[in-house]
């Protein structure tokens, strides 16, 4: 009978060290949210896993993170904020806290709570960021501590992993051209022509205040360090700029500053703007060389861009 007592003491503790025994907070991955413009709110987007393992009752609890001030925010490192929200389905009927799981500074809202099966689980993390806004261009981050309790409640140390997440905030730009490109009938022999209007580009960038710049590039038929409008074999030279006198020449100069990837292709600077987050515009001048060219009609076509950080 004592042999049978020992027996049975062993085969106990055993069974208690197994790894089946408690649960274990496997992994947390994911976490983007990805890029957002500020022009509308990222809702609903799945963001993150949490992977655990537990056969015991559990509650998983989330935090409310680095950045906590009434609600989950992201930071800049600037004193930039984006609130968001994490949510236990796609619907967002059901935020994710730490109410029940974190005793010091639990996030009024529940755990995920259940019974595990055993086996490694994943349970998807959802999120909303209020990202529409006037924010600056950066990354914005947040860490949120992950938190695994079971039972009996209380008694076992949670076990605790970080979950790290961001959201890029990148500026917004758009272009329209207003009757541009037109220099209009003249007659062959005529004076070159100078301070010509051709029309206005508009510009809208957001965030306020982000800087941007606008490229003329060097046209199809660019030779001499001219661009030049031709019809049939005939050529005749011309130039934009962002002033009626010519003193400010308009070309893509300099926007590879702002966008490496960029091949510029005439080598006047181009023009540079800060937005206000209204409408902006800027005129656009031409010159033409007319000298003797014979009659026809001269065509270039000259690609206009914007770029911003």
């Amino acid at each position: 009978m004592r042999y049978l007592q020992i027996f049975l003491f062993i085969v106990f503790f055993l069974s208690c060290v197994s790894p089946c025994c408690g649960c274990d907070l496997l992994n947390a991955t994911g976490g983007s949210f990805g890029q957002s413009d500020g022009g509308l709110d990222i809702v609903n987007m799945q963001i993150a896993n949490l992977q655990f393992r537990c056969e015991k009752q559990f509650r998983l609890g989330l935090d409310g993170g680095q950045n906590y001030s009434g609600v989950r925010r992201l930071g800049d490192g600037k004193g930039n904020y984006i609130p968001y929200y994490l949510w236990q389905d796609s619907g967002s009927n059901s935020e994710w806290g730490s109410n029940k799981v974190d005793a010091i500074t639990p996030y009024p809202a529940d755990p995920f709570s259940g019974k595990g099966s055993g086996a490694s689980e994943t349970f998807p993390v959802y999120g909303t960021a209020l990202s529409a806004g006037d924010y600056p261009p950066g990354i914005y981050t947040d860490v949120v501590r992950a938190i695994l309790s079971y039972t009996p409640f209380g008694s076992s140390v949670p076990l605790e992993t970080d979950l790290y997440i961001s959201l890029s905030i990148v500026g917004n730009c758009t272009m329209d051209l207003l009757g541009l490109g037109d220099f209009g009938e003249w007659q062959t022999g005529s004076p070159d022509l100078k301070g010509i209007p051709l029309g206005m580009i508009t510009v809208n960038c957001n965030p306020p205040g982000m800087a941007y710049a606008i490229g003329m590039g060097a046209g199809l038929h660019f030779r001499g360090g001219m661009r030049n409008m031709i019809s049939g074999a005939e050529f005749v030279p011309y130039i934009l700029c962002a002033d009626s006198a010519g003193s400010s020449p308009w070309g893509d100069s300099g926007l590879s500053r702002f966008e490496p990837g960029y091949a510029e292709s005439h080598p006047a600077p181009a023009q540079t703007g800060v937005s206000t987050g209204k409408t902006q515009t800027f005129m656009v001048w031409g010159d033409a060389m007319i000298g003797t060219s014979p009659s026809g009609v001269y065509k270039d076509t000259v690609s206009v861009t914007i770029v911003w950080p």
